[in-house]
């Protein structure tokens, strides 16, 4: 139970509502929604754009007055690493070689040992499940059955709101809600201390939920306290039987049945079967809300903010056997605006996605190896779509010879993020220093804020290079977009400089400079790590492995008379670094093979499973 609502909070605690709110105080809503718009063109969305939505939907009021708390926040809410995603997608017979259709995922979150993940194999006479547990689950998480195959990645849905609470007095007994005094609970929760006595925290709940931060412990300087935290995570739900069902599931009926248990973190899951189907839900129970409810603070004092109740589950948005041939999920926007329900979130995934889907459009004949090889693909469309960008607004006479260096590298590489790619390290220098500059002029000692999105950066830079955005605030002269991106260029070299020096004058090739590490869960440590791992890839990129986030399971199901399955994930069977099983799939998982999963329906099952590495390419 702990670890799932921890993974409801690693999944879904990325709200920006404070944020948000903080930025319109300061700049204005012409500015925010110019700077944050809601929709981008062309998402290629999780659920296709031409989906028909055949349900009447509830309606939800907009309240005539919806102003917003302002806020003297400094510092955030707390938040889970923005780098948590996955992909997933499935292929319909029609389109493979084989005519079976062939489902693959591979959940991208942080690369520990031991290993998030476990391999099991749980075989009973009522059910034969192999994939991936967790530890102390009693089901597998992301698997197949001899009938059906599933996998699972992040929805990114907002389902955390903070509400400003009015209390009567100082004692927080009662709080104002409608224009009347409605009391708090208090409970007070030991927190044990090894070696000490232990801390009480005296934590008071609203009917919005607990108030996270108070004035006696954290939030008591930086302006946190008193806000009361609505997470649908707190709310009754039995994601358990979720996977209790599925590792029993033998068809789509039994799919559709253990997703409407499933209320937390919202997921998108993706399911193969042996009977042809192919399907995707994003399930999860989500707030009926009017436009813009949630995206900022929200008044505690009022009825006109409170949820308005839920989306019904069977309007969830879903797809069963699309004409295309395939779905696909990756981060990204999860259906374009036909869908009748209001929802945002700034921070859905612009690249991988739309890699992926343009690879699936293009195959045909499809083979498990190929499944294989998408899951390792290094190609970088965030860099093909920008580079060229930036390469034409920079001014190659002022370029020095160390500088010129660099701009070769880049003019010959081929946007593919591989482990010798000098020009993915120059590129990623670069655009993380173009980032800096721009960032910085959304920074402030008082108020927490936040920057536009990489996609929209990208776009600002290419239509709007004049944008205040590029002003720099430490010049008194106005700077443009190109002189933004000269000036990062100008850093990038020095930081590649800096780097070679610090390491022998070695080369730069990404794999080296990336330096993917998977470290001990107790980061201290460090001897337990494994530093240098060498492969691609990068955060925005499928193969989604930057420095200390990656895919922490891969899994290729075709599901046929038999289900013929591929697994692998970046560690061992075993928790004990002295064990020789410790970390010994890693150089396996970093070289894109993968071990043959055998769940045989027999007695012998234990002796034929996994027994040797392989390489499959197409």
């Amino acid at each position: 139970l702990l670890f799932l609502k921890y993974m409801a909070d690693m999944l879904a605690g990325g709200d920006s509502d404070l944020e948000n709110t903080n930025f319109v105080e300061l700049f204005g809503k012409e500015r925010y929604n110019f700077l944050f718009p809601n929709r981008f063109s062309d998402p290629d969305p999780v659920i296709p754009e031409e989906q028909v939505w055949d349900f009447e939907p509830m309606e939800v009021e907009k309240p005539y007055q919806t102003d917003f708390p302002w806020s003297d926040i400094a510092v955030t809410f707390e938040k889970p690493d923005p780098l948590n995603g996955s992909n997933n997608w499935a292929v319909a017979g029609s389109k493979t070689a084989t005519g079976n259709p062939i489902l693959a995922g591979d959940p991208h979150l942080a690369l520990n040992l031991p290993s998030i993940w476990y391999l099991m194999h749980l075989h009973t006479p009522e059910m034969n499940v192999m994939g991936a547990g967790l530890p102390g689950s009693p089901n597998i998480i992301i698997g197949f059955t001899p009938q059906v195959a599933w996998s699972v990645t992040n929805a990114t849905r907002d389902v955390r709101d903070w509400y400003k609470i009015a209390f009567r007095d100082e004692s927080k007994k009662e709080y104002l809600f409608d224009g009347n005094w409605l009391k708090t609970q208090l409970r007070l929760e030991e927190i044990k201390i090894k070696g000490e006595e232990s801390f009480v925290d005296s934590v008071y709940y609203t009917h919005h939920g607990p108030i996270v931060y108070d004035d006696a412990f954290m939030g008591a300087k930086d302006g946190r306290a008193g806000y009361a935290l609505r997470w649908i995570a707190h709310e009754p739900s039995k994601e358990v039987l979720t996977f209790y069902h599925l590792n029993r599931a033998k068809g789509y009926e039994d799919y559709e049945k253990a997703l409407s248990y499933y209320v937390s973190p919202a997921q998108n899951f993706a399911f193969a079967s042996n009977q042809g189907d192919i399907a995707l839900w994003i399930q999860g129970k989500f707030p009926l809300k009017w436009e813009e409810q949630g995206e900022f603070l929200l008044d505690g004092s009022t009825s006109a903010h409170d949820w308005k109740g839920y989306i019904p589950q069977p309007q969830n948005p879903h797809i069963l056997n699309p004409e295309r041939g395939f779905i696909s999920s990756a981060n990204q926007q999860p259906h374009d605006l036909n869908y009748p329900y209001w929802g945002y979130d700034h921070t859905y995934e612009a690249w991988r996605n739309r890699r992926i889907n343009s690879r699936l459009r293009e195959m045909e004949n499809i083979t498990i190896g190929q499944m294989m090889s998408l899951q390792s693909d290094n190609y970088n469309l965030k860099a093909a779509e920008t580079l060229p960008i930036l390469l034409e607004m920079l001014d190659r006479s002022a370029l020095n010879e160390e500088q010129n260096t660099l701009l070769r590298e880049l003019m010959t590489w081929d946007y593919f993020n591989e482990v010798g790619a000098k020009g993915a390290s120059i590129w990623e220098i670069w655009w993380d220093k173009i980032r800096s500059l721009t960032n910085a002029k959304y920074r402030s000692e008082t108020k927490a804020l936040r920057a536009p999105g990489e996609l929209r950066l990208q776009q600002l830079i290419q239509y709007y290079p004049n944008d205040e955005l590029f002003d720099l605030e430490e010049t008194s002269e106005k700077e443009n977009a190109r002189q933004v991106v000269q000036k990062a260029f100008a850093m990038t070299s020095d930081s590649l400089a800096n780097w070679k020096a610090q390491n022998d004058g070695a080369e730069y090739f990404w794999a080296d400079f990336k330096n993917t590490t998977i470290q001990h869960l107790l980061p201290p440590l460090t001897p337990f790590h494994v530093k240098g791992v060498q492969i691609g890839g990068n955060r925005s990129i499928v193969n989604a492995t930057s420095g200390r986030h990656g895919a922490s399971w891969r899994m290729v199901v075709e599901l046929g008379p038999e289900p013929t399955a591929f697994g692998i994930y970046p560690g061992g069977q075993s928790g004990n670094p002295g064990s020789l099983y410790y970390s010994n799939f890693i150089s396996t998982w970093a070289q894109g093979q993968y071990l043959e999963l055998h769940a045989h329906d027999q007695k012998t099952a234990r002796e034929q499973e996994v027994k040797q590495i392989i390489t499959i390419r197409p």
